[in-house]
């Protein structure tokens, strides 16, 4: 039998594949079931689909059955701001999850540039010698932690000489985020270390971690 030959006999299992392949398209979220308005009933197989209409209104959108449990296989939050402390005024840090890697982006200055408080400067808060928090513990929110504690740093814009050291605490390490100023004089350490005011010309490198957070309630 030639190819053509056999092209419908194809094409009609195909078909059959399609068929049985179950996608169910409803509002809400279908790990919520009283979101979809009686959509998911429960008892759904393993592998069926759930296209959400809405996104759940968090960037949920497309939905698959594993293991019994519900996981997000399309998904885009956007960026959401997260609750801060000594930063440069106006300056920010974003996280956006897609998928299961979530992003951090850091800026808000002119040009895009980022910045910390100084020792000095009002309203810097410090908690340990040496290190400056500015997402308190368990303030990296449910939905974004990092699977795993992890590392970057904060670069001068103009020489590109790293100034500071970033720590992600993840869901083993209380779920935040502090700095570390790195000084001139490597012997010089602890509060010494944190200038008494702080940079304004920073570039963050791209930060991106693993989650295995369920998909966030809220953004």
């Amino acid at each position: 039998m030639t190819l053509l030959q056999q092209l419908p006999e194809v094409i009609e299992q195909i078909g059959r594949d399609i068929k049985s392949l179950a996608v169910v398209l409803g509002s809400g979220r279908p790990d919520k079931p009283e979101t979809t308005g009686g959509k998911i009933k429960g008892n759904e197989p393993n592998g069926t689909i759930y296209e959400s209409s809405d996104g759940a209104n968090v960037g949920a959108w497309k939905w698959q059955k594993r293991n019994g449990k519900w996981m997000v296989t399309d998904g885009d939050t956007g960026l959401v701001n997260a609750v801060t402390k000594n930063l440069k005024p106006s300056a920010y840090i974003k996280l956006r999850r897609q998928g299961n890697l979530v992003s951090c982006h850091m800026g808000g200055l002119s040009w895009g540039l980022f910045g910390y408080l100084g020792k000095t400067e009002k309203g810097y808060s410090p908690r340990q010698a040496g290190r400056i928090d500015v997402i308190s513990q368990g303030g990296i929110p449910l939905g974004f932690r990092s699977d795993d504690s992890c590392g970057f740093s904060l670069f001068d814009d103009d020489t590109n000489r790293a100034v500071a050291g970033v720590y992600v605490g993840g869901v083993g390490d209380s779920n935040f985020m502090r700095f570390t100023p790195y000084h001139a004089d490597p012997k010089i350490k602890g509060n010494e270390a944190i200038p008494d005011i702080g940079p304004k010309n920073l570039r963050p490198p791209a930060m991106m971690w693993t989650t295995s957070d369920p998909w966030p309630d809220r953004i």
